[in-house]
């Protein structure tokens, strides 16, 4: 077990902490409850948004390897790490690509391998977007691997920030809605005619087996009790609803790379970062079979954003100067991703709830 240290004896950025009787010790594990873990990094800071003030320290559980922030802020306090977060932002048009071409043959090849009805549509698409497996990659991101219902379907966003992706998938034929806690990127969403809750997840006013796909796009990483969140999925699907997930992979090339300074460690907002085994693991405890989609890499952008994090820069900050070694490394690890997915940066699952018994 990593020691009991409080950021009130560990000054973090600027030598602000955060308050010590505003954190909470886990103790277990929060996937298989064991108590028994080793330190993976200490004193890690707030490099991504520099909001959040103190240190922080990773622990990867022994047992079944999953990694937890500890401690970390609890329920009532964590708002104050997002304070520029980027969810507040106004949504775009939910154009899936700036150039009308590609959007185009984006659009042709949704059409036609996932059943939608996007336009404007090059029809070409559905030929020329399986020969670039990058291109292909980012353009089913946008749709989260779901295929478009042959009727009438809800689909809830959980985490939906300004609500960019329900966007999309209004265009696509869905019935939206979503939840977020932050409640300046609900107004934002909201701002978009956006049927959005404010509110936590689990939410005990969701109504049981009511949608038929619920996603979390880089959200069960920042929960607080994330297996709690994958039943809590499970009772809002209908018998054969689908649950999409991505998350960042704690065995990426890119976390080998950068080790304390990987973008995805996100301290103290990611409280619990998976690898495949991990996820895998906690969907079949949560009665789901599931299923590993092929994910997006982020290669190129996470080496950019992580070097920067590495030289004490904003990551978000354009015109970082990526150094060509990196540039290189990225691509290799980007194109090694195409063929060997544990590499990847993020992983990607739909899972399916099981038919009722009856049907």
């Amino acid at each position: 077990m990593g020691s009991k240290r409080t950021e009130c004896e560990t000054p973090g950025l600027g030598g602000r902490r955060w308050p010590s009787n505003d954190l909470e010790f886990v103790g277990l594990c929060p996937l298989c409850r064991s108590t028994a873990s080793q330190t993976l990094y200490e004193r890690l800071e707030d490099r991504n948004f520099f909001t959040a003030p103190g240190s922080w320290d990773l622990h990867r559980c022994t047992e079944c390897g999953l990694v937890r922030l500890d401690p970390r802020p609890s329920r009532e306090t964590i708002a104050a790490a997002y304070a520029s977060y980027y969810t507040h932002s106004q949504a775009s048009r939910p154009d899936l690509f700036s150039s009308r071409l590609r959007r185009a043959l984006t659009h042709g090849y949704l059409n036609a391998r996932y059943g939608y009805n996007f336009s404007p549509t090059f029809r070409v698409g559905a030929y020329l977007l399986p020969i670039f497996p990058g291109r292909r990659r980012r353009s089913v991101r946008q749709i989260r691997h779901l295929p478009k219902p042959r009727r009438t379907a809800h689909l809830l966003d959980v985490g939906c920030g300004n609500g960019e992706f329900l966007q999309v998938m209004r265009a696509g034929g869905w019935l939206v809605e979503g939840i977020e806690s932050d409640p300046r990127a609900v107004e934002v969403a909201r701002g978009s005619g956006l049927e959005v809750h404010q509110g936590s997840f689990p939410n005990p006013d969701l109504e049981s087996a009511r949608f038929d796909a619920v996603t979390l796009n880089h959200v069960l990483e920042h929960l607080h009790d994330p297996i709690a969140a994958l039943r809590e999925a499970f009772r809002i699907l209908k018998p054969g609803g689908l649950l999409s997930i991505t998350t960042p992979n704690l065995n990426s090339a890119g976390h080998r790379h950068f080790g304390r300074h990987w973008l995805h460690l996100d301290p103290p907002r990611h409280l619990t970062i998976f690898d495949s085994g991990t996820l895998r693991l906690a969907l079949e405890r949560c009665c789901f079979s599931s299923r590993e989609v092929a994910p997006n890499p982020l290669t190129r952008w996470t080496y950019a954003a992580s070097a920067a994090i590495a030289a004490g820069i904003d990551p978000f900050e354009p015109g970082f100067p990526f150094p060509r070694i990196l540039r290189v490394r990225a691509r290799w690890a980007g194109a090694r991703a195409v063929v060997r997915r544990a590499d990847a940066e993020e992983l990607a699952v739909v899972a399916r709830k099981p038919e009722s018994r009856s049907s």
